[in-house]
């Protein structure tokens, strides 16, 4: 419980203030188009897309510990073969 306190309190507090700059200083990267940060633009993106997936999962395994209701969105609108997997 204390543990969740306080990851509650460092994203109110302190992740939620960074954002807004740290959004400026990567939009800022790509729009000075310039070559040399070509890798950090990589790394940064695939970092980014990378979290994607592996919030959703760690969702996912969540609501399947506390029997929510689990569903593949993507397969039951786009993929109807897969939701019979």
């Amino acid at each position: 419980m204390i543990v969740a306190q306080f990851e509650s309190i460092y994203h109110e507090r302190v992740l939620k203030t960074l954002v807004p700059g740290v959004l400026k200083a990567l939009e800022k990267l790509f729009y000075d188009n310039n070559p040399n940060d070509w890798f950090t633009i990589y790394c940064i993106t695939f970092m980014l897309l990378h979290h994607v997936p592996v919030a959703s999962a760690d969702r996912r395994r969540y609501a399947k510990q506390h029997n929510f209701t689990v569903r593949n969105f993507l397969s039951l609108t786009l993929f109807p073969i897969l939701a019979m997997c």
